[in-house]
């Protein structure tokens, strides 16, 4: 039975962030180029919401490949990248959700247009956010439920993504304390050129199987 953890310290958000750096020195080339396949994925809305979760679980198995000093070859990081019938579910529901927004965010655009609006006008800002709020939950529940469908077969897609919202509300301060953290060290990334991008982009990732292990305790 998977649990959550209510109570994840704070210095833990600190802990994260190191253990991904020693992760990433073992592969950086590895790491780098799945880095740079998943933001330019990224870029692409309906098919990169699809892919999301295939790349959060890909970073965290070969996290935990290292961490069990297995071999990571190069020709080999993308291998298995579709075998788990979970995550590929738990996509299929990611990119379906996220279709939903986009049509319904672009009929409410052209309806107010229609009226004679203009939806970049200060009095409609409200539009922003309504569509703000089902995204960032959304982003939630697509956080830790890539792992949970990996790490727990038997966890539903479903359940997996009310679990990750679920532990994000229970460890709020926390994460908010890893956000600020993010965005630090996003600003440091950003400053050589954009150059430091190519290693905080794939640590991001790989945090986030940090974050799992911390925040859900298997109870046998």
């Amino acid at each position: 039975m998977l649990l959550i953890n209510r109570s994840v310290e704070i210095k833990s958000s600190l802990e994260w962030i190191k253990a991904s750096f020693a992760i990433f020195r073992e592969k950086p080339l590895q790491f780098i180029v799945l880095g740079i396949f998943s933001t330019l994925v990224s870029l692409l809305p309906l098919f990169g919401a699809f892919m999301a979760p295939l790349f959060i679980v890909r970073f965290a198995v070969i996290t935990q490949k290292i961490e069990q000093n297995e071999p990571v070859l190069f020709s080999t990081i993308f291998d298995d990248f579709f075998a788990n019938r979970q995550v590929i579910r738990l996509a299929l529901v990611n990119f379906a959700i996220t279709a939903v927004i986009l049509v319904s965010q672009y009929i409410l655009e052209h309806v107010f247009k229609l009226n004679g609006g203009d939806i970049k006008s200060s009095p409609f800002s409200l539009l922003e956010l309504i569509f703000f709020i089902p995204s960032l939950i959304l982003q939630m529940a697509l956080w830790l439920s890539p792992l949970i469908c990996l790490f727990n077969p038997n966890v539903e897609p479903l359940p997996a993504m009310v679990m990750s919202i679920k532990a994000c509300g229970f460890n709020i301060v926390t994460l908010l304390v890893y956000s600020i953290l993010v965005i630090f060290f996003s600003i440091i990334a950003i400053l050589p050129i954009g150059l430091g991008l190519l290693v905080w982009l794939p640590m991001m990732n790989i945090i986030t199987y940090f974050i799992y292990r911390s925040i859900f305790i298997i109870n046998n």
